[in-house]
């Protein structure tokens, strides 16, 4: 699968011919895209031009997945501050730039995000649908990867979730064990998965349900992938018909192929259906292309690691002829 631009409206180029880089994915064995939607409220600009896309990977015989952040929108936590998540401490959590966690708690967003995943389908024909960050903002790209853990609040403490957790748990918030909060998190965001997950098996049967997950690299490798694990996957399974772990190529720049496979493996160990994900970064390829590799030749590289899907992701700058170009060489 290839994760094409478009997590803004605007970051779509209108004019651009898909159609050799469609070409590209099919010859490849590629059998379809993730089409990332942006959660704002200016979607028909946006339906129309993936309405024009769709129809083009439907030519090929391809399939178009959807996919849609669940705690994290930038758009929603700029207009909405009661969204914030909160420390421990009381202190309001800010963190600007694309990771923008939403309070687990917040019915306002929950309906809103609701709002978008149904409007989109009904818009937008897709096989499956891929949940991202369904997770507490500590369990992102933690251990070295993006951003150091410490940095952020295990789960949000504001008024809200506080009395809700005593309401659930029948524990008093400052007698409570990490132990107990902990569970209670992890039910609350289960719940959030099934709500989501029924609201779109309810309009649309034949729609598969997805969770994306990130795979913890460190020095620690494998035990790490063990936790992460346990604190995720375990909680989720039930509300996702797969999950789909998602590689980053500078994960393989740092030579942790070793950590990737295993995660992979033992995901399939546990019986869970898994349909990992490759993302390349286009930005690099004027410098990869110095060192002679080419897209098919990553390709190739991690079917050793059992992922059979790439992701194209281009989010910081507009696709157009040019990056294109450096990627297809």
């Amino acid at each position: 699968m290839v994760k094409i631009p478009g997590i803004e409206s605007n970051r779509w180029a209108p004019n651009f011919s898909w159609d050799r880089l469609l070409s590209l994915w099919h010859n490849s064995g590629i059998g379809g895209l993730i089409i990332p939607v942006s959660l704002n409220d200016q979607l028909s600009g946006l339906f129309d031009q993936v309405q024009t896309l769709i129809g083009k990977i439907r030519d090929r015989e391809m399939e178009s997945w959807l996919i849609f952040p669940v705690l994290n929108n930038s758009v929603f936590y700029f207009r909405h501050p009661e969204s914030h998540p909160v420390h421990r401490t009381g202190e309001d959590f800010s963190f600007p730039g694309w990771f923008a966690p939403i309070c687990p708690t917040d019915d306002q967003y929950r309906s809103f995000l609701g709002d978008v995943i149904a409007r989109s389908l009904v818009n937008l024909p897709a096989h499956a649908v891929i949940l991202d960050y369904a997770r507490t903002p500590y369990f992102w790209e933690e251990w070295g990867n993006v951003i150091d853990p410490h940095q952020w609040p295990p789960f949000c403490y504001c008024e809200r979730c506080r009395l809700k957790f005593e309401a659930d748990t029948n524990i008093n918030f400052g007698a409570a064990k990490p132990a107990d909060w902990r569970k209670w998190q992890g039910e609350i965001i289960s719940g959030w998965l099934a709500e989501i997950s029924g609201q779109i098996q309810k309009l649309f049967k034949k729609t598969q349900v997805g969770v994306q997950l990130l795979p913890l690299v460190s020095d620690d490798g494998n035990e790490m992938c063990s936790e992460w694990l346990g604190q995720d996957v375990h909680l989720l399974q039930k509300n996702a018909h797969f999950f789909s772990p998602l590689i980053y190529e500078k994960l393989l720049d740092w030579h942790h192929d070793d950590s990737i496979a295993y995660l992979v493996e033992l995901l399939k160990r546990q019986k869970l259906p898994v349909i990992p994900s490759f993302q390349v970064s286009s930005i690099k390829w004027d410098r990869r292309k110095e060192s002679g590799d080419s897209l098919p030749a990553l390709i190739e590289r991690i079917q050793p690691l059992g992922i059979h899907s790439a992701t194209l992701f281009h989010a910081r700058s507009l696709l157009n002829e040019k990056s294109i170009r450096s990627i297809l060489g």
